[in-house]
């Protein structure tokens, strides 16, 4: 288990709900995740602030040029396994317009 770095606070209110999360991105809502990652080579594991959005093949979830995780819709019903994967949490969107 490598030793997690994480930059969340409790000031944030995260969820786990997978399902939302899909049906946000599908909807073609922009959503603010915080996702980990472990540079290869090293023993250390990262937490970081991403965007996940909905893209014509899949999902993708970015920051600053890099790509942290990308799902691709031809891989099937993966994007829950992938999320748990990447310890993908969410800041639920408020106020969003239909």
């Amino acid at each position: 288990m490598k030793e997690l770095y994480s930059i969340k606070s409790g000031a944030y209110k995260t969820s786990k709900d997978y399902t939302h999360l899909k049906e946000l991105l599908d909807a073609g809502h922009y959503v603010i995740c915080f996702i980990h990652y472990a540079p290869q080579g090293t023993q250390y594991e990262f937490q970081d602030i991403c965007i996940a959005n909905k893209r014509k093949d899949g999902y993708e979830f970015c920051a600053r040029g890099i790509g942290y995780l990308s799902i691709y819709e031809e891989w099937g019903d993966k994007f829950k396994e992938l999320c748990e994967d990447s310890g993908v949490e969410f800041v639920n969107p408020t106020n969003i317009s239909k």
